[in-house]
């Protein structure tokens, strides 16, 4: 007996459990001597006769009832699987696994993941929180929820907003800098950066009118999380720049203030990426559904607010 023998035994089971080869073939949409084929082929491969036939009836032979057991079992499991599969394409179930940023953790992955799992109480949930990007094959994750620049990975992203990243300081900092009307004015100033940036010591800005700008960074104080850049600039030991859904709460009470306004480091893009396209599960497909929902209908003053939200597609 081989792997590709399993179908016979399912045959057999079949013909077993109707109590003939007529209705067996009904049931499992063959033809009657392809059923018969079938069986005298199971014989063949157990080198023993599991049947014994009249015109009118079926009878086991006493292999052919051990033989059943294991016929009987292989197709329980095989409607068992074809359940759970079921139930996974059409259903938000098992453990919905999301890499992330810290930042993006907290405020946005969090609270939409939380929503779905509350809809849905079989889903269990799974945030792992890493500014540093993680393989999502060797992380068993179902996607990575991030801000940036996708990078080539043969994996498929699903672009969902932009927003922008402006200069930004503490007011006690900014009134020092107030005649600085675009960026190159800023020469000087101390800087409080993400450790991910750049280290080549300047970034370019890019104006209202398409112009840019290139400062030379005088570094201040760094950190290696967002959460930590936006204490930093609300200490007032330095400028900088981070998105704008990470400080709107911060713009809103006039804790932060935007320097050189209309003028943005960059536009970064969230993204979901996800290592492959096809057969995505229900709860991927959830809450991908949710993530677009938020940006479509964002709460007065909340991050989603400031997103400028790309069309529902499942293109890059």
């Amino acid at each position: 007996m081989q792997a590709k023998d399993l179908p016979l035994l399912a045959v057999f089971a079949a013909v077993v459990r109707q109590g003939s080869f007529t209705a067996a073939a009904r049931v499992l949409g063959l033809s009657k001597s392809m059923v018969s084929e079938s069986v005298h082929q199971l014989e063949e491969r157990c080198g023993v006769r599991l049947l014994e036939r009249t015109t009118r009836k079926l009878r086991l032979t006493q292999v052919g009832e051990q033989v059943l057991i294991t016929a009987t079992a292989i197709s329980d499991a095989a409607r068992t699987l074809d359940s759970i599969l079921d139930e996974h394409r059409s259903a938000p179930v098992g453990t919905l696994r999301i890499a992330t940023t810290h930042d993006l953790g907290s405020l946005l992955v969090a609270p939409v993941a939380a929503r779905l799992g509350l809809q849905h109480p079989q889903l269990g949930i799974d945030i792992v929180s890493d500014d540093q990007s993680q393989d999502l094959i060797t992380s068993r994750v179902d996607l990575a929820v991030r801000l940036g620049t996708p990078k080539e990975s043969g994996h498929i992203v699903h672009k969902l907003a932009r927003i922008d990243e402006p200069l930004l300081a503490a007011p006690s900092l900014a009134s020092m800098l107030q005649t600085a009307s675009r960026p190159r004015d800023l020469h000087g100033a101390p800087w409080a950066r993400h450790s991910l940036l750049p280290h080549h010591g300047s970034l370019t800005f890019h104006g209202p009118k398409g112009e840019t700008d290139t400062v030379t960074l005088s570094q201040r104080a760094q950190s290696n999380t967002g959460e930590g850049v936006r204490a930093l600039l609300l200490s007032g030991i330095g400028i900088g720049v981070l998105p704008e859904y990470l400080v709107v709460e911060d713009l809103r009470k006039g804790a932060l203030v935007r320097l050189c306004p209309g003028w943005i480091w960059k536009q970064v893009t969230l993204y979901a990426e996800l290592p492959s396209g096809k057969r995505k599960p229900r709860r991927v497909q959830l809450f991908l559904q949710a993530l677009r929902e938020t940006f479509a209908h964002p709460q007065k003053d909340g991050p989603g607010a400031l997103w400028h939200r790309f069309p529902s597609t499942d293109g890059h």
